[in-house]
């Protein structure tokens, strides 16, 4: 077979991306590669400035090209029409020659925050002048200048705190592009941006706080100097007018809208409909810019009449998160509460305490020096909850020491030996769990909100595991450990770390520390206050997080020690929302409502949240917490979703409030994994507490989180403590039995109480659904090519989508989607692809599994593994002859190893960017031969024989990008990975 030369790589790789807007080297983000750390320009800042840039191009259909600016050179820049620099503060000397000559030849640069004196004058400036604290005014939104940036919003949210100001040469060709706005929208005439033939100049950091209106700003801006993007984009906005979750088109959108049954979703869907002839008659007679203008409002509209369709309902959360314990920038507690209420909110978590701070009069906690002067923040939050009706929970940052510590509290508890420490032996800002008096400050530190507040509806933690996976390796850990294992720690602490011997006895003592602070707060906090609610907002992966960051949550439900779990599910996708909370429903206790937290500051459209609220709906969610309540979410967000999903007030229980009823679920067979067939009868049963003398019940079947009427189809019979329910559902969709009305105790003169239950859901699937599980059952079906048979594990995997959509379209190779790892299905299989998955990770952790891989490799099977799968984080290897998982290793540059097939025509002494964040080290085994690696020599991917057949075990997240969203491979990537293919294949090159 004929290997493909790089060139023909690349154009593979980038035809598995379609995009309206500019080619990938039109626009290059440069990176500032940060080799000596400070407080505000450690590479993780760095890198998530030029994330943000990134993913608001992303957003509006811009491929971009990220190039170091150690890399910055003639050939980086050759095809690149505009170079956009992020926060670039200390630019090399040869990157800003590049860029010069850049700009003499055409080019164009965009520069945020900072850009070096030799390139100021290119761009019509004298220089720039600091301004920050006192001194400058409190920002909140840049006015755009039409006649300057035409197509921009009339203005952008960006509370900047430090800017450097551009002072504009006379004459020079530079002019004032936008202003600043303070909070109460007044001019202060402070230079937000300038603008000059050659480039920009915008005087902070992209904040990225307003995405919708943040996509139309670069739209104009690059539009300045990019003509054709008009175009592009107008085409792109027009294509993309009614996309939504579950509509695809405008045709689909009016029937939403229709179905609703509101004028106002009427009118705006009439207006998008308009607005978009207008767009098109505006770019056929050559007026792009014109065009956009009404693209934009076609937009507008289109998404009005979606979040104007959309359903509301009863008997849920409605929470928000707000990180700052003072409320919304420059806006009392009165008015950061207030528009919660006005828009259909019941609930506010607020972040008022750290593990060495509190904005609060505490006897526990250092106090911080805020507060002689605001005030107690509980005190005045919670009279803002009670007057206008929300519910507060008090969110404690738990071992964390936070940024607001007062001075010298950390440098005292570091001393003190009272944090923890990393790997390597840097000491961090979390206090150790272990320790009895780290244990007593942050359980009494709860204890006393509880005591001190009786009004609070509840206490919240946060940060409630440890910082990561590498954490803690102090010696009063190692000390505990010994006590708790009841024997020396030998090779410490190489013993206890990713990998070793002793890891996994260290993770269930990790576990324990964390989870004696859940039940010691739970049961004191119930003890003083039976009514007190306790939660935890936790990490989505509940199956990882027990051995990655001892966060056990799945015992916590199970030992009741949560009144409620919020999820930290912050997902752009919804795909990956859905992933998610399908895992986590089934696993919460009925009795135990799922608050799932969305991410809402990372969507470009307040769609895109009601879309996700929609979605936990429907998926069995009982409630939502947005992250987060800021001067955005108040000001557009908050009224958007008020329009429809949020709309009226929730006026009767919330699920945590009430009395929980034990169900009983119709149990399924083993054929459609769990799902029903629509059709098939459903029984449910549901009973109160024994404390609970008699009921007065109403029962609902909800479908897709929404009650429905189902008529005969629904049977109802009411026992004194209980209901039956059978249902013969018609349709597919997730089933929930709602069960509502008053209770009576037993005591004589008991009064009636209200309560409001639901069972978790069912799911009923259509006759196609039925039959497409089935198939995922059977082995893989392949074309006949009489290519490689090269089967690609599916389910959602990280990578596996751009891998399978690469290998289909390489000549050779017969590509083909595994569902399934039966004995069967594996024999079908010359080569069979393992991405790291991204749900059912339990049948990577079973022996079973393993050997069967390792049976399948044995009999002449090829296999590769991806990131994880290598063997880490409680995933087998399946051949540890070979290899076996290491540890995770920062960074995403590898090299060439040494000469082997797998990287024949790869450069060797060559440094590749992986598209991932991090990489896996393995260990080789016996059989097992090195074959790429970090710079600094640590293995990451390894190859060799066993048995009959081979395995290729690559720490690489193949196909993996930023926000672990599936990315086409590199160049360099995709080389090796179909070399690993045909060497797994044995097919020879030629």
């Amino acid at each position: 077979m004929t290997s493909l030369p790089h060139r023909h790589l690349r154009l593979l790789a980038l035809s598995l991306i379609t995009s309206l807007g500019a080619l990938a080297s039109d626009v290059v983000l440069v990176r500032q590669i940060q080799k000596t750390p400070t407080k505000w320009t450690t590479q993780k800042i760095i890198d998530q400035y030029v994330d943000r840039v990134r993913r608001r191009l992303d957003a509006v259909g811009l491929i971009t090209e990220t190039v170091r600016d150690t890399g910055l050179d003639a050939e980086s820049l050759s095809t690149a029409r505009v170079a956009i620099l992020p926060y670039n503060p200390g630019l090399p000397a040869p990157a800003v020659e590049q860029l010069v000559a850049f700009i003499k030849k055409g080019g164009k640069i965009l520069s945020f925050y900072h850009m070096d004196a030799r390139l100021q004058p290119l761009l019509g400036l004298e220089g720039t002048a600091f301004r920050g604290g006192k001194e400058l005014p409190s920002l909140a939104r840049v006015r755009f200048d039409p006649a300057v940036l035409p197509g921009a919003p009339e203005s952008m949210g960006q509370a900047s705190w430090n800017i450097n100001e551009p002072k504009l040469l006379r004459g020079k060709g530079a002019k004032v592009a936008g202003t600043w706005l303070d909070s109460e929208e007044k001019d202060t005439g402070i230079v937000a941006m300038s603008h000059h033939p050659n480039g920009a100049y915008f005087a902070h950091i992209y904040l990225d706080e307003d995405p919708a209106t943040g996509g139309r700003f670069f739209l104009a801006l690059l539009g300045t100097y990019l003509p054709d993007l008009w175009q592009h984009a107008v085409e792109a906005r027009l294509a993309r007018l009614a996309s939504f979750s579950d509509i695809r088109d405008m045709a689909a959108l009016g029937q939403a809208v229709a179905a609703a049954g509101r004028q106002e979703a009427d009118t705006a869907f009439a207006q998008a409909g308009r607005s978009r002839d207008e767009a098109r008659r505006l770019l056929a007679e050559g007026k792009p810019a014109e065009a956009l203008a009404a693209a934009e409002a076609a937009v507008t509209a289109a998404g009005d009449a979606f979040l104007l369709s959309r359903r509301s309902r009863q008997g849920e959360l409605r929470g928000a998160w707000i990180h700052s314990a003072y409320g919304v920038r420059d806006w009392t507690w009165d008015q950061s509460i207030k528009v919660l209420a006005d828009n259909g909110f019941n609930a506010i978590f607020v972040n008022m305490c750290w593990g060495a701070v509190a904005h609060y009069e505490s006897k526990v906690l250092p106090v911080h020096p805020y507060i002689a002067t605001r005030g107690d923040q509980i005190k005045l939050c919670l009279a803002a909850c009670q007057k206008y009706g929300i519910e507060l929970h008090v969110w404690k940052v738990n071992w964390n020491m936070g940024h607001y510590a007062p001075p010298g509290i950390k440098d005292k508890m570091v001393a003190a030996g009272r944090t923890q420490v990393e790997l390597g032996g840097k000491p961090s800002e979390f206090l150790a769990p272990h320790l009895d008096e780290n244990f007593e400050l942050e359980r009494d530190a709860m204890l006393e909100i509880v005591r001190k507040y009786p009004a609070v509806a509840g206490i919240h933690f946060d940060y409630i595991r440890y910082p990561n996976s590498r954490c803690d390796f102090s010696d009063s850990a190692r000390d505990a450990f010994a006590k708790w294992l009841g024997q020396e720690v030998k090779d410490w602490p190489k013993s206890c770390a990713s990998g070793g011997a002793l890891r996994a006895k260290y993770n269930e003592w990790r576990r324990g520390n964390i989870s004696r602070l859940v039940k010691a707060v739970s049961e004191g906090a119930h003890g003083i206050r039976p009514d007190i609610k306790v939660s935890a907002a936790v990490f989505g992966a509940w199956d990882s997080t027990p051995d990655s960051i001892a966060q056990d949550t799945v015992s916590w439900l199970e030992k009741g020690w949560l009144d409620f779990v919020c999820p930290m599910d912050y997902m752009d996708s919804n795909a990956g929302l859905a992933r998610l909370v399908s895992m986590q429903e089934p696993l919460t206790p009925a009795g135990v409502p799922l608050y799932v937290g969305i991410g809402s500051w990372r969507h470009g459209t307040t769609a895109r949240t009601a879309e996700q609220i929609d979605l936990v709906r429907r998926l069995g969610g009982d409630g939502f917490i947005c992250f987060a309540h800021n001067t955005t979410f108040a000001r557009r967000v908050l009224p958007d979703l008020a329009k429809g999903v949020t709309r009226g007030r929730v006026t009767g229980l919330m699920p945590h409030h009430s009395v929980a009823g034990d169900f009983t679920l119709p149990a399924p067979g083993d054929a459609l994994g769990g799902a029903f067939r629509v059709g098939e009868e459903l029984r449910f049963e549901m009973e109160l507490p024994d404390t609970v003398r008699q009921i007065k019940p109403e029962v609902s079947i909800l479908r897709d989180g929404y009650a429905v009427r189902l008529g005969e189809r629904l049977q109802v019979k009411a026992s004194r403590r209980g209901v039956r329910a059978d249902v013969r559902p018609l349709e597919p969709g997730h089933y929930r039995l709602e069960v509502s009305g008053t209770w009576l105790g037993k005591k004589r003169k008991a009064q009636p109480q209200p309560f409001l239950t639901r069972s978790r859901s069912v799911r009923v699937i259509s006759a196609d659904e039925a039959e497409a599980f089935l198939a995922k059952q059977r082995p893989p079906v392949f074309r006949g090519t009489g290519g490689v048979r090269v089967a690609v594990w599916q389910d959602g995997a990280y990578g596996a989508a751009p891998i399978l959509a690469l290998l289909e379209q390489t000549p050779g190779l017969d590509a083909a989607p595994l569902w399934n790892l039966k004995r069967e299905s594996l024999a079908t299989c010359q080569v069979v692809l393992l991405c790291q998955p991204r749900t059912g990770h339990q049948l990577f952790k079973e022996k079973d599994t393993a050997r069967e891989l390792s049976r399948f490799v044995s009999r002449g099977g090829g296999l590769l593994t991806t990131h994880a799968l290598v063997g880490v984080r409680g995933y087998l290897p399946p051949v540890p002859k070979v290899a076996e998982g290491g540890d995770r290793v920062a960074g995403a540059t590898w090299r060439v190893k040494s000469y082997h097939q797998i990287t024949a025509g790869i450069p060797r002494q060559r440094d590749f960017a992986a598209t991932f964040a991090d990489r896996i080290s393995v260990k080789v085994g016996s059989r097992g031969r090195v074959v790429a690696c970090t710079p600094e020599g640590i293995p990451i991917v390894a190859a060799g024989v066993s048995g009959k057949g081979r395995y290729v075990a690559c720490g690489l997240g193949l196909g993996i990008g930023k926000g672990d969203r599936d990315v086409a491979l590199s160049e360099a990537e995709t080389s090796l990975l179909l070399g690993a293919v045909r060497w797994l294949g044995n097919v020879r090159q030629r």
